[in-house]
This record gives structure tokens, sequence and C-alpha cells, in this order.
């Protein structure tokens, strides 16, 4: 019973932890990681194109500066497909934005000075949060962990009860609740590793994209 117990807990503090990784971290933990800064000089009528690869669920944080002109530059970041996702317009330098990723996919931020006639100096610093994943990551370890010491624990006590059939027939009954029981259990673990494998190749996947943005 202890071991079914404390199958239960890690089970149950696992999913807390799944639940706590959709909290907004980026508002009380630093950045995953600070190094994506890139400068240009745009020329009049030009149009810049920088290309990162980001993961579902991130959350990226960014300032612009722009010198030249009016100090002002069109800024946009769109898909691969060429849809928007965030599109402020016109903006100044020093304009701050935070933003978070829908699904993987190659990003591009552009800037875009086809409206001046004076070619500009700017620059883009990206913060990146990736705490989501590794909170998810956690969860379904310990769900997965909790799963399989209730299921073992199930599975003992399942093996114990046929010799005491012969004395208590009402114990066949018991019998099949924890077969279903061992089945649906068994059900779940699978599920459960399958996702926790899934979440690791993307967390590879991660840290490794994170790495060197790529840039047009």
């Amino acid at each position: 019973m202890k071991a079914l117990k404390k199958g239960f807990l890690i089970l149950i503090v696992g999913i807390i932890i799944v639940f706590l990784s959709f909290l907004p971290w980026d508002m009380f933990l630093p950045p995953w990681n600070v190094g994506a800064t890139r400068d240009w000089t745009i020329n009049s009528g030009a149009e810049i194109i920088f290309q990162v690869d980001l993961l579902w669920g991130a959350t990226i944080q960014g300032q612009v500066w722009c010198y030249g002109g009016d100090n002002d530059i069109d800024f946009l970041i769109s898909g691969s497909a060429g849809e928007a996702f965030l599109n402020p317009g016109r903006i100044c330098s020093g304009y701050r934005f935070k933003w978070h990723v829908p699904y993987n996919d190659v990003y591009s931020i552009r800037f875009n000075n086809a409206f001046s006639e004076s070619s500009k100096d700017v620059g883009i610093l990206i913060s990146s949060y990736y705490y989501m994943h590794v909170f998810l990551i956690i969860g379904a370890l310990l769900v997965a962990i909790g799963l399989f010491l209730a299921l073992k624990e199930v599975m003992k006590t399942a093996i114990v009860r046929p010799e005491r059939n012969f004395k208590h027939p009402s114990s066949l009954l018991v019998e099949e609740e924890s077969k279903k029981l061992i089945e649906g259990l068994q059900k779940e673990t699978e599920d459960l590793k399958s996702a926790v494998r899934d979440l690791q190749i993307t967390i590879v996947d991660l840290l490794e994209r994170t790495k060197k943005p790529k840039s047009d």
C-alpha cells in the first residue's frame, strides 16, 4: 500500500507541474537565452528580412531601435506562408514587443523602409522564454513514474488475489475490476511514454534551434 500511495503522490505532483507549465513564467523568470542581436543599414525603399526558427509555446520578447530620418521603420513578424502574426505597422526607435509563438515554424522578422527617402540604421535584441517546455517534460516524467509505480502495485495485488478466490467467490468481481484498472493504466502509461519521447525530441530541437537564428 505504501508503494501505491507513493505512486499516486508522484502522479499528483506531476499533474500539478504540467498545469504550472501554462503560467506566464516570462513575468517572473529571466529569459531562457539572450543573444539574438542583429543590426543593419537599410537603404531607402529597401527591406530586410531576419529569419529565426521558433517552437510552439515559446514567448519572444524584443526591442527594436532605429536611427535615421524620423527614427521610424515598418515592422512585421510573419510565418513561412506569409501570414502576419505581429504587425504594429510603423514603429519608432525603442519599440518593445512580446509575442507568443503559435506553432513550430521559420518566422520572418521584416523591416521595411519603402516609405522613407533616408537610410536607417536598425537593430533588434530578442529574448526567448521556453520554461513551458521544461515544466511539461518534468511533469510528464513524474506522471509516467507515478503511473508505473501504481500499476506495479496493482499488478502485485491482482496476482495475490486469485489464491483467495477458492475461499471468497465474491473476490472474482474484484479481480475483474483490477484487470480492467490494469489495462487502463497500461494504456495511459504507454500514452505518457510516447508524450515524454515527443517532448524530449522537442526540447532537443529547441536547444539546437535557439543557438544561431537564421538570417537572409
